[in-house]
C-alpha cells in the first residue's frame, strides 16, 4: 500500500516549486509597469520547457520540449514514439528542480492502442516512483494524475474534449495531453 505520508510529501515538494517560481521580479502596485513584456520573454524562469529525461534529447530540443505550442512527435513504427510521450506524461509531474512542470497529464487513445499503452504507463511509473522517491513520488500517484480517455470515433473525441474542458482542465493543472489516436 502506498504511503499517504509520501505523497503528502511529494505533493509539499510540488507546491514548493510553484512557491520558488512565483519569487522574481514582481510588479509594485506603485509601478504597475515596472517590468516590460521583452524582460518577461528574455527571463529564462518564463520560457517553460518540459524536460525528456534525457540529457542527450533535451540538448537537441534546446532544452526540452517547448509548452507554448503543439509537438508532433513522428517517426516510423517501434521507432520510440510511444515510449517518449509515455514518459512525458510522468516527467511532466515532477517538480522543475527535476525538468517537470508540477503539472497533470491527459492521455487520449483509441481502443486498440490502450492495452498495450497502459501496460507500459504503469511499468514506467514503478520506475519512476523509484527514482523519485526522495520526493515522496509513488507509482499510484503518478497514474492518479495522468487523466485517461478513451475516444474511437471523431464525434466521441469531440465530447470527451467537452468533458475534459469543463471538468479536468478547471480544477487540475494539466501541462501535458498525448493523443494515441490513429490517423
Amino acid at each position: 500500500m502506498e504511503s499517504t505520508t509520501a505523497k503528502s510529501s511529494f505533493c509539499r515538494q510540488l507546491s514548493a516549486s510553484r512557491s520558488a517560481r512565483g519569487q522574481g521580479r514582481r510588479m509594485s502596485c506603485s509601478a504597475p509597469f515596472s517590468i516590460t513584456a521583452q524582460a518577461l520573454h528574455d527571463d529564462i524562469r518564463h520560457t517553460r520547457k518540459l524536460s525528456l529525461g534525457c540529457a542527450v534529447l533535451d540538448r537537441v530540443m534546446g532544452g526540452g520540449i517547448d509548452v507554448q505550442g503543439i509537438t508532433e512527435v513522428a517517426g516510423s513504427a517501434g521507432a520510440g514514439k510511444t515510449q517518449l510521450v509515455l514518459r512525458c506524461l510522468l516527467h511532466v509531474q515532477l517538480p522543475p528542480s527535476e525538468g517537470g512542470l508540477s503539472g497533470g497529464a491527459i492521455y487520449i487513445f483509441s481502443e486498440g492502442s490502450s492495452q498495450p499503452s497502459m501496460r507500459r504507463l504503469h511499468a514506467l511509473a514503478d520506475v519512476y516512483g523509484e527514482r523519485y522517491r526522495h520526493l515522496g513520488a509513488t507509482s499510484q500517484y503518478l497514474m492518479e494524475k495522468i487523466v485517461s480517455v478513451e475516444a474511437d470515433e471523431p464525434e466521441l473525441l469531440m465530447r470527451r474534449l467537452e468533458t475534459i474542458e469543463t471538468e479536468v482542465l478547471r480544477s487540475r493543472p494539466i501541462r501535458v495531453c498525448h493523443t494515441g489516436l490513429e490517423p
